[in-house]
């Protein structure tokens, strides 16, 4: 029976094989990109192409300027992509097209720093109408205060008066017609010199090249979007640049002052086509912010690459019922070998159960290197820590196997509250067993958007479920691209937790031979949930030896 067993098996995967290896060649397709641009985008597109040939020079970019009506008539087939200024889809492009945002223009109102309404304006907000109607009479009205002064002026920048698109609010022309406001060349000095002024402005003239904050003595004008008379938390995303930018693409700010960038691709592009798109979202970003633009925050850039990459490219369509019919066979084929494997292991009465249980501790189970479950795609810190980025953005962030595995089920948890703001390295946690306490460290700075209320009622979650349910914060990163730096993915994390444990067992040696207490096996392997019974003086040793200096490690 095992032999005719043996037999289909190997017939099954032969023809398998053959199938596989008969696969239909195809012409490779032409590495040639035709970027069609409007006159508005005509510059943008020459300076990316030059510089992407430069890198790439198997690749021919040829740029094409045509009339903004004519571009969907410019874009027949998957070799082509277009860059244009707002939502492509008034340009009528065809069917399966995709549109994806590569840059944007953010309009803002500024005021100077040492202004007296600053403080003011900062609790509460402006409203948008308010805004607006200063822009009309070039006279600022802040309806909360009653004595604004008649020296107040309204400044617009010299750019956004000669730009041909600008922010759906304004025309240029009816801003140069305007003689109730001013035109500045240099929105900062008027605004720096003039401490009753506001300015409006592209968000990119007012930030310090140097710092990438704004520049010194400017801030910008907090808008009461939901009209409430109150900068709520969601509202308040005016503390750093990358707080404000995110807080953009996450519609937190007035569309209206927000005008996209695009870069419309097929929905089938060729490689080439595809190899461009992916960096213009990546390494492109650095010229698209030359010219102006502000480039995609880091969470942005991962969603606009993955809704890139699910795009597929035009070799995989060639060849499709060929393609279909393997894969058919294939699969079949497949779970016939798995059903007779299946058979062979359900009727033999020798072998073993195994229960794996991820995330799950237990007790009496000797630790080794391999005991920790470190789940690929996310990203470890040495606070013992995992952290993983969201496509919205912002990033879960809980304790890792090891903590779960060494202290056991815990009964109590402190956490932040949401809309609190803390810092890489901050304590941001304390978990109790039964009276002894365990402080957590955090491994990104940000704002705790959203805490894990599950936890409150059920804090052995953290234990018996790492990685899904006992998730503790979802955090809005504010320095991201600097501390992803320092994280460490599932294998390096795993050789590093290695070196902590023999750490571990140096530390436990050390207590337990004074203790009396019996915490290693036969052959020296620690027990699995080894501090469960340990006294509250060792966990205190604990978070000095391993917790407390996790940042300088």
């Amino acid at each position: 029976m095992k032999t005719a067993m043996s037999t289909l098996v190997s017939v099954m995967i032969a023809i398998a094989g053959i199938i596989l290896l008969q696969t239909p060649s195809f012409a490779q397709n032409d590495a040639t990109v035709k970027v069609i641009c409007s006159a508005e985008t005509a510059d943008l597109a020459n300076s990316l192409a030059g510089i992407y040939k430069q890198s790439n020079s198997d690749v021919q970019l040829k740029v094409a300027q045509v009339a903004s009506g004519e571009i969907d008539k410019n874009v027949p087939d998957n070799q082509c992509i277009a860059l244009l200024h707002e939502n492509p889809v008034s340009e009528k492009m065809p069917k399966g097209f995709k549109n994806i945002v590569i840059g944007r223009n953010i309009y803002v109102w500024v005021i100077n720093s040492e202004s007296k309404y600053v403080e003011m304006i900062c609790e509460k907000g402006v409203l948008l109408d308010d805004l607006m109607a200063s822009m009309k009479t070039g006279q600022i009205s802040y309806p909360q205060v009653n004595d604004v002064s008649e020296n107040s002026k309204v400044f617009v920048s010299k750019t956004a008066t000669s730009e041909a698109i600008f922010s759906p609010m304004f025309k240029s022309s009816e801003l140069i017609s305007n003689d109730q406001i001013e035109i500045a060349d240099r929105i900062t000095d008027a605004v720096q010199q003039n401490p009753d002024a506001i300015g409006f402005c592209r968000l990119n003239e007012v930030i310090d090249p140097q710092s990438g904050e704004l520049a010194q003595g400017i801030t910008l004008m907090p808008i009461d979007k939901n009209k409430n008379g109150n900068l709520d938390d969601f509202e308040n995303i005016y503390q750093s640049i990358d707080d404000f930018t995110r807080g953009v693409w996450m519609g937190k700010y007035p569309g209206a002052l927000v005008s996209e960038l695009y870069a419309v691709v097929p929905g089938q592009p060729s490689a080439a086509t595809r190899d461009f798109t992916s960096w213009l979202i990546t390494s492109g970003q650095q010229i698209v912010a030359s010219m102006g633009y502000n480039e995609l925050v880091f969470g942005e850039k991962q969603f606009r690459l993955a809704a890139l990459n699910d795009l597929n490219a035009t070799e995989k369509q060639s060849g499709n019922s060929f393609a279909t019919i393997r894969a058919i066979f294939i699969v079949i084929s497949v779970l016939i070998i798995l059903a007779i494997i299946v058979g062979l292991i359900w009727g033999s009465a020798s072998r073993r159960k195994e229960i794996s249980l991820a995330g799950k501790t237990h007790p009496g189970v000797p630790l080794s290197g391999n005991s920790f479950d470190l789940p690929k795609g996310l990203y470890f810190d040495s606070s013992h820590t995992w952290i993983y980025m969201q496509k919205d953005g912002r990033v879960k962030v809980g304790i890792d196997d090891f903590i779960s595995h060494v202290t056991g089920p815990f009964t109590k948890i402190d956490m932040r509250e949401p809309g609190d703001k803390i810092k890489k390295n901050e304590k941001v946690l304390s978990l109790f067993q039964n009276g002894k306490q365990l402080d957590i460290y955090a491994p990104v700075s940000g704002r705790i958007v959203n805490i894990n209320e599950d936890l409150v009622t059920d804090p052995s979650l953290v234990n018996d479920s790492v990685y899904e349910n006992g998730w503790i914060y979802e955090i809005e990163p504010s320095n991201w691209m600097r501390e992803i730096q320092f994280f460490r993915m599932a294998e390096n994390y795993r050789d590093w937790l290695k070196y902590e444990l023999h750490r571990f067992k140096d530390f436990l040696a050390a207590h337990v031979y004074k203790q009396g207490s019996l915490v290693f096996q036969d052959g020296g392997e620690i027990s699995d949930q080894v501090m469960r019974n340990l006294d509250p003086k060792i966990w205190e040793d604990f978070q000095k030896k391993f917790m407390d200096t996790s940042g300088l490690k």
